[in-house]
């Protein structure tokens, strides 16, 4: 039998993107969890996706094929495990002051001004802009994407607290609402445990819609199998 892989301690640091109305979410502490497709290797077939989850479902951070409940060819999730840390990539703008001791104007004027221009001391997020939270016009600034976010200007900290693997349309009425999904105009009816649609959209239904919106229906009829996230915003 092959050695077990060696599983990293936790305290790692990982980019993680998210929407403007998912960082608003979490910026007021309605989000405390995230879904993210898994993406399986190709050593491991389709018919086997439901036995590779059984090391989460036995407690080991791991997905994969197992011999007497040990991993012998597995991975992990790619956001880490309880302990480790995201700091969240959002749309944003570099605004760094004109303190008169660097050569703002320049770098201002330069259509393309290069971030690494920014004097060490003008980099962190208090010389930032972002759009989710910004008030002004929506095209007065030229935005630059999450994607190319360096490390010094993201605002958000994430510590996992929990890593799970499940099909998406699994997700509980908990889980939905920590997605950032309270439901809309929802009422309880004291006759039953669960939120009736009488009146207005499950936490369940609005998180389908918020991922069909992202992704599309045909990956929400799909009901891919995705890693469920949690975790609570810290200090960096």
């Amino acid at each position: 039998m092959t050695a077990a892989p060696q599983l990293q301690a936790p305290g790692r640091e990982r980019p993680i993107l998210f929407s403007g109305p998912m960082v608003m979410a979490i910026l007021e502490g309605r989000k405390t969890q995230t879904r993210r497709v898994v993406k399986w290797p190709e050593w491991l077939p389709p018919a086997q996706y439901p036995d590779a989850v059984h090391g989460f479902s036995s407690g080991l951070p791991r997905c994969g094929l197992f011999e007497d409940g040990r991993p012998v060819k597995s991975f992990g999730c790619p956001y880490g495990q309880p302990g480790d840390r995201l700091w969240v990539r959002e749309t944003w703008f570099a605004d760094p002051p004109n303190d008169g001791t660097w050569s703002y104007v320049q770098w201002s004027g330069c259509r393309d001004s290069k971030l690494s221009d920014i004097p060490e001391r003008h980099r962190g997020p208090e010389s930032c802009i972002y759009r989710a939270t910004w008030a002004g016009a929506d095209d007065a600034l030229a935005w630059r994407p999450s994607i190319h976010m360096p490390r010094w200007a993201s605002r958000l900290t994430l510590e996992l607290t929990d890593v799970r693997v499940q099909r998406l349309k699994d997700i509980s009425e908990e889980d939905a609402i920590a997605e950032g999904c309270p439901g809309v105009e929802c009422y309880r009816n004291p006759a039953f445990t669960k939120l009736v649609t009488d009146t207005g959209v499950l936490p369940q239904e609005e998180f389908g819609d918020v991922w069909r919106s992202v992704y599309g229906d045909e990956s929400w009829d799909a009901n891919p199998w995705v890693w469920c996230v949690s975790f609570r915003r810290v200090t960096p």
